[in-house]
């Protein structure tokens, strides 16, 4: 199976044993982390369009349209938007405006309009550096002004730990990763670096957590105070437990206490918001 149809597959399994759940509780904590990335873009002045290339399940296009934002995400893989449609569905809101097709075809790239903001998570690292710069350039070329780019932090604590589990399941990435630096890279591109943060500093699922790594540990000692001071019960047997969409409050309130030189050395994601110089805005 590919990564989307085993991803779907776990979903709708999910939401079968789990009678009233949706997508935030099978994604507690990448529904938490991406909602502060999502009340930066919506607080930037003129963005009232977004356009994702590479989607995937769409998390974060989904909640830019909840809030009123024009959305629409294009990905090659046709089981990853039907995994999108499904969140969107469990949510009980429409699903952003889907587009099947490889935005490496010119058919396809041309048939997008451009929007106030383009952005992809996950993506860019998976090309080597000519490329990577190519995709960059035309990220730029179809947004009238912000691009964000998210990218795994492969050398954190907490993707440290989530690779030791996946890789002991036998499961591996069908690409691999390429060396990359955003913010040389923008300035190679010419835009404007806005803001760097990292973000996903919980695991959803308590499996992914494993002991012995001192930075890792020491990142969840201090989380696990900040979530038994908002409630010693719940969270007594933090790292060792799952989440659901009942935790998205209590977890966002902790990871946003924390730095933001913590949360871009350990966070599974680090982000950056780049700009268009003056002179290339629309």
């Amino acid at each position: 199976m590919t990564y989307w149809s085993t991803e779907l597959a776990d979903f709708r399994s999910y939401l079968s044993s789990h009678p009233g759940h949706d997508y935030r509780d099978w994604q507690p904590t990448k529904w938490q982390s991406l909602l502060t990335v999502r009340d930066l873009l919506t607080g930037l002045d003129g963005v009232g369009t977004a356009l994702e290339l590479g989607c995937g399940s769409a998390t974060l296009l989904t909640q830019l349209q909840a809030t009123g934002v024009g959305c629409v995400g294009v990905d090659r893989d046709p089981v990853a938007l039907e995994l999108a449609a499904e969140a969107a569905a469990s949510l009980g809101t429409p699903a952003p405006e889907l587009v099947s097709g490889d935005f490496d075809d010119d058919a396809v790239t041309a048939g997008l309009a451009p929007a106030d903001l383009v952005f992809h998570v996950g993506v860019i690292e998976h090309f080597e550096p000519a490329r990577q710069r190519a995709f960059l350039e035309l990220s730029a070329a179809k947004s009238n002004r912000y691009v964000l780019v998210a990218v795994p932090n492969e050398h954190g604590a907490v993707f440290r730990s989530f690779l030791r589990t996946v890789t002991s399941e036998g499961r591996v990435y069908e690409d691999s990763h390429e060396e990359i630096s955003l913010p040389d890279l923008a300035s190679a591109a010419g835009l404007r670096l806005v803001a760097e943060d990292g973000a996903h500093l919980f695991f959803g699922r308590a499996k992914f957590y494993n002991a012995g790594d001192p930075e890792l540990d020491a990142l969840y000692e201090a989380l696990g105070d900040r979530l038994r001071k908002a409630d010693h019960e719940r969270y007594a047997d933090f790292p060792y437990r799952d989440f659901t969409a009942d935790d998205i409050r209590t977890l966002r309130a902790a990871e946003d206490y924390m730095s933001r030189e913590t949360r871009l050395r350990c966070g599974f994601l680090r982000y950056y918001l780049l700009e268009k110089q003056a002179g290339d805005v629309d």
